[in-house]
């Protein structure tokens, strides 16, 4: 770990070689008015939107849309099918993979797909009703005058609309073996368009109410609202929301996942739920010496002591089941990934659709073309550096390795 000091409180970078975009946003959080003691940087860390993708900070009675990110409750899940599947050679392992992966993608909404309404209520009717208790606690009287969009039957709608679907960008569906050929199923997803809708109004209201009362914010991408007002409250609950819709939204995938799966192989057992599904998007209000703070962490999950995480790599490399150390001054938190090393734009333009076929070799995949280069493993860190980076913070309790992988 690196300490960074030149700012209003100290950084702590668990990370080598961070790119300069994301340490000056590291250090416009740390000079941050509502941010505490701290601010942690983890390994996978890049330049995001006010603070660096990887960050991690305490702010005390308040909370910043933009330091959870447009993607609330973005998170992963992890499935041990407890198969082994030793006993298939390469080819018929192959076979029956690329059969699993057709009929994912065709039972699971990738991209801007979502499910038609008539499709959702005969699939999740239920869930309409459960959406709307969840947000049942919320004025959206006065959320209505601020914006249309915000009603409780709005969301609850847009919620059925779209569970079970997956989203675009680094969102996956992974088929995996461990070490001891086992199958594994895990999936990254948040909160669809409604995270990213809830995010873009509160984040407008956060920057009103900054530049009256803080002109000296030193960044209005960091715009906060105290949990004292109306606002703060409602963006807290409707956070919540967003995290339950997109936990309920990876167990959604992680069940159809599993009964494709069990057309090809003969799973051991049931799908109950997953064995991990964790955020790695959002703000919680957690207690550290004697106060409680909203720790936000963007691109980051919380581990304490003794719990359980999972930190994948890119596309076509090694994933990490791991466990905490309870590292305060990460916050108890570590990577979410491996984190990119490059734009999008810049890894479309420096690398070719052989070199990434090349790295996909041996793992079953949609498609290999100049479309998907920015998701290509080139375009991201080495998961085992990043792994070696924080091995203060985690420690390995399984690898995954890849053999199947589905996106949008």
């Amino acid at each position: 770990m690196n300490v960074i000091s030149d700012a209003n409180l100290p950084i702590f970078m668990y990370c080598d070689n961070p790119e300069e975009g994301a340490i000056a946003q590291a250090k416009n959080v740390a000079n941050h008015p509502a941010v505490r003691n701290y601010v942690a940087v983890m390994p996978d860390t890049h330049e995001g939107y006010g603070m660096p993708i990887g960050g991690v900070c305490a702010l005390e009675d308040a909370v910043s849309p933009n330091m959870v990110g447009v993607d609330i409750g973005c998170g992963m899940l992890s499935i041990n099918t407890q198969t082994d599947i030793s006993s298939y050679d390469e080819k018929t392992l192959k076979d029956k993979l690329t059969k699993v992966t057709h009929s994912i993608r065709r039972e699971v909404p990738m991209g801007f797909g979502k499910r038609c309404l008539l499709d959702s209520m005969k699939k999740y009717g239920s869930l309409l009703d459960t959406f709307k208790e969840e947000l049942r606690n919320i004025d959206f009287s006065q959320l209505f005058l601020i914006d249309n969009y915000l009603t409780k039957e709005n969301i609850a709608i847009e919620g059925l609309k779209q569970i079970g679907t997956l989203g675009g960008g680094n969102h996956f569906i992974e088929l995996q073996k461990d070490e001891k050929n086992i199958l594994h199923i895990m999936i990254h997803s948040g909160s669809r368009n409604i995270g990213k809708r809830i995010c873009y109004i509160f984040n407008k209201i956060a920057k009103e109410y900054c530049e009256k009362f803080y002109s000296s914010l030193p960044s209005k991408d960091l715009s906060f609202l105290p949990i004292s007002i109306f606002e703060g409250r409602s963006y807290v609950a409707l956070m919540k929301f967003c995290e339950y819709f997109a936990f309920t939204n990876r167990e959604a995938i992680g069940n159809i996942v599993y009964s494709q799966l069990s057309r090809e192989f003969e799973l051991s057992t049931e799908f109950n739920e997953a064995d991990i599904n964790v955020h790695h998007n959002y703000a919680s209000l957690e207690h550290f010496g004697n106060k409680d703070y909203w720790i936000h962490r963007k691109g980051a999950i919380r581990v304490r002591k003794d719990e359980l995480g999972i930190i994948p790599g890119s596309m076509g490399t090694t994933s990490y089941i791991v466990k905490g150390k309870g590292e305060e001054k990460s916050w108890n938190s570590c990577s979410h990934g491996a984190g990119r090393n490059m734009s999008r734009k810049k890894a479309k333009e420096v690398f070719s659709v052989d070199v990434f076929k090349e790295k996909m070799k041996g793992v079953v995949v949609f498609k290999c073309d100049a479309e998907h280069l920015d998701e290509s493993p080139m375009a991201y860190k080495d998961i085992d550096e990043v792994m070696e980076q924080q091995k203060d913070l985690v420690e390995i309790v399984k690898k995954l390795t890849p053999l199947a992988v589905e996106k949008a």
